[in-house]
């Protein structure tokens, strides 16, 4: 399943135009999510955007100017908003296609956004929102932070665990260890 991530704006940004993903690189919290978000993202070079309150979905290296807006307090009035997203992600996402969409947003962007996503009629996709539940921008920094570690740690298992052994434990497990394979035996 590919793994796409949108990562949310923040009111902090750098001066400048900047390309989009240094643009915000000033705040803590959102180079903890771009960074969350390149681990998750299933080709880091094509499958991470931006969620802009101004621009809407941003290519990392779109250049942005300088600019202040917040998306709206109400959630009819993000509609309009979360609608230009996901018809520009229905242009670059087939409704075939199996995805996950990783929402490392905050909950103004996630619930208008996550909605549409999620009802999307005849599409395999679906929605994943690590920090729906963490409240406070100091604790989804922390896990942020966390979950990428969990991330590197089975990344460098898999890269030093010979595949033989992994596939043994994974079948162990798979079938409660009344595998053939998981004794070593070979047919």
């Amino acid at each position: 399943m590919k793994s796409i991530v949108l990562v949310g704006c923040t009111k902090t940004k750098r001066p400048g135009l900047l390309p989009a993903f240094l643009k915000y690189q000033a705040s803590p919290w959102f180079t903890a999510m771009w960074d969350l978000g390149l681990k998750l993202a299933t080709d880091p070079n094509k499958d991470i955007y931006i969620l802009s309150a101004k621009h809407g979905l941003l290519h990392p290296l779109e250049q942005i100017e300088d600019y202040e807006q917040a998306l709206p307090t109400s959630q009819k009035d993000r509609l309009p908003w979360a609608t230009r997203i996901y018809v520009d992600l229905l242009a670059r996402v087939p409704r075939t296609e199996a995805v996950t969409f990783n929402l490392l947003c905050g909950q103004r962007y996630r619930e208008p956004l996550g909605g549409l996503l999620r009802l999307t009629a005849g599409a395999a996709w679906e929605t994943f929102a690590p920090f729906a539940n963490t409240p406070g921008i100091q604790a989804q920094i922390v896990e942020a932070g966390k979950l990428a570690n969990s991330i590197d740690q089975i990344d460098h298992f898999l890269d030093t665990v010979p595949m033989a052994v992994y596939r043994r434990a994974i079948m162990a497990d798979w079938v409660g260890g009344d595998n053939p394979w998981a004794s070593g035996t070979s047919y």
